[in-house]
Protein backbone atom coordinates (compact mmCIF):
# COMPACT_ATOMS: atom_id res chain seq x y z
CA UNK A 1 0.00 0.00 0.00
CA UNK A 2 1.19 3.40 -0.74
CA UNK A 3 -0.68 6.42 0.68
CA UNK A 4 -0.48 10.70 -0.87
CA UNK A 5 -1.79 13.53 -0.24
CA UNK A 6 -2.79 15.91 -2.84
CA UNK A 7 -2.62 19.88 -3.33
CA UNK A 8 -6.20 19.80 -1.46
CA UNK A 9 -5.00 17.99 1.91
CA UNK A 10 -6.78 14.94 0.79
CA UNK A 11 -5.69 11.73 1.84
CA UNK A 12 -5.43 8.86 -0.99
CA UNK A 13 -3.96 5.36 -0.72
CA UNK A 14 -2.81 2.79 -3.67
CA UNK A 15 -3.01 -0.50 -3.26
CA UNK A 16 -2.38 -3.94 -5.55
CA UNK A 17 0.03 -6.75 -6.91
CA UNK A 18 3.43 -5.56 -6.34
CA UNK A 19 5.77 -4.66 -9.78
CA UNK A 20 8.94 -5.99 -10.56
CA UNK A 21 11.56 -4.23 -8.43
CA UNK A 22 15.14 -3.65 -9.79
CA UNK A 23 18.36 -1.90 -8.16
CA UNK A 24 21.29 -1.51 -9.06
CA UNK A 25 24.41 -0.52 -7.71
CA UNK A 26 27.31 2.37 -9.29
CA UNK A 27 30.86 0.52 -10.68
CA UNK A 28 33.18 -0.57 -8.00
CA UNK A 29 36.60 -1.47 -7.81
CA UNK A 30 36.99 -4.11 -5.26
CA UNK A 31 40.42 -4.45 -5.27
CA UNK A 32 41.64 -0.92 -6.03
CA UNK A 33 44.31 -0.75 -9.07
CA UNK A 34 43.52 -4.66 -9.42
CA UNK A 35 41.78 -7.06 -11.09
CA UNK A 36 39.44 -8.71 -8.75
CA UNK A 37 36.99 -11.79 -8.86
CA UNK A 38 33.58 -11.59 -7.29
CA UNK A 39 32.30 -14.43 -5.83
CA UNK A 40 28.84 -13.97 -4.52
CA UNK A 41 26.26 -10.90 -3.82
CA UNK A 42 24.06 -11.36 -0.87
CA UNK A 43 21.08 -9.08 -1.59
CA UNK A 44 20.00 -7.55 1.52
CA UNK A 45 16.07 -7.71 1.07
CA UNK A 46 13.61 -9.31 3.07
CA UNK A 47 12.49 -11.91 0.66
CA UNK A 48 13.95 -15.26 -0.71
CA UNK A 49 13.25 -14.59 -4.35
CA UNK A 50 15.60 -12.01 -5.09
CA UNK A 51 18.31 -13.17 -8.28
CA UNK A 52 21.39 -10.56 -8.72
CA UNK A 53 23.65 -10.39 -11.49
CA UNK A 54 27.42 -9.13 -11.61
CA UNK A 55 28.43 -6.62 -14.11
CA UNK A 56 31.72 -6.36 -15.15
CA UNK A 57 34.62 -4.30 -17.11
CA UNK A 58 37.83 -3.96 -17.36
CA UNK A 59 38.30 -0.38 -18.58
CA UNK A 60 36.22 2.54 -18.43
CA UNK A 61 35.75 2.54 -21.18
CA UNK A 62 34.78 -1.11 -22.07
CA UNK A 63 31.28 -2.04 -22.41
CA UNK A 64 29.95 -3.63 -19.24
CA UNK A 65 29.09 -7.36 -19.64
CA UNK A 66 26.42 -8.67 -17.30
CA UNK A 67 26.67 -12.49 -16.57
CA UNK A 68 23.55 -14.70 -16.31
CA UNK A 69 21.07 -14.34 -13.15
CA UNK A 70 21.96 -16.27 -10.27
CA UNK A 71 19.24 -17.17 -7.88
CA UNK A 72 19.54 -16.96 -3.85
CA UNK A 73 20.55 -19.83 -1.95
CA UNK A 74 19.45 -20.61 1.61
CA UNK A 75 22.38 -18.87 3.18
CA UNK A 76 21.01 -16.01 1.41
CA UNK A 77 24.15 -15.73 -1.18
CA UNK A 78 23.75 -15.47 -5.08
CA UNK A 79 26.91 -17.38 -5.93
CA UNK A 80 28.67 -16.37 -9.19
CA UNK A 81 32.41 -15.68 -10.70
CA UNK A 82 32.78 -12.60 -12.02
CA UNK A 83 36.07 -11.18 -13.04
CA UNK A 84 37.34 -7.84 -13.85
CA UNK A 85 38.60 -4.61 -12.37
CA UNK A 86 35.11 -2.74 -12.23
CA UNK A 87 31.72 -4.46 -10.84
CA UNK A 88 28.52 -3.35 -10.65
CA UNK A 89 25.74 -5.08 -8.61
CA UNK A 90 21.90 -5.70 -10.16
CA UNK A 91 19.22 -7.27 -7.36
CA UNK A 92 15.90 -7.91 -9.23
CA UNK A 93 13.08 -9.05 -7.20
CA UNK A 94 9.94 -10.47 -9.18
CA UNK A 95 6.68 -9.01 -9.74
CA UNK A 96 3.90 -10.66 -7.28
CA UNK A 97 6.76 -11.16 -4.51
CA UNK A 98 5.61 -10.11 -1.21
CA UNK A 99 8.64 -7.61 0.21
CA UNK A 100 9.32 -4.66 2.41
CA UNK A 101 12.63 -3.66 2.04
CA UNK A 102 15.45 -3.72 0.04
CA UNK A 103 18.69 -1.59 0.81
CA UNK A 104 21.52 -2.90 -1.00
CA UNK A 105 23.97 -5.63 -1.69
CA UNK A 106 26.91 -7.58 0.52
CA UNK A 107 29.75 -8.60 -2.26
CA UNK A 108 31.85 -11.38 -1.40
CA UNK A 109 35.73 -11.02 -3.80
CA UNK A 110 38.96 -11.46 -3.67
CA UNK A 111 42.21 -9.53 -5.41
CA UNK A 112 42.97 -11.30 -8.48
CA UNK A 113 46.33 -11.09 -10.38
CA UNK A 114 48.98 -10.13 -8.00
CA UNK A 115 52.12 -12.40 -8.12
Amino acid sequence: MFGVIDSALKLAFFEGDTLEATMETGDRQLAPGRRALATGVRPLVDTSSAVARIGKREREADPRVWDAEMTMQTSGVCPGRSGGRFHRFRVRIPAGTTWTHASGVEVTAQPQGGR
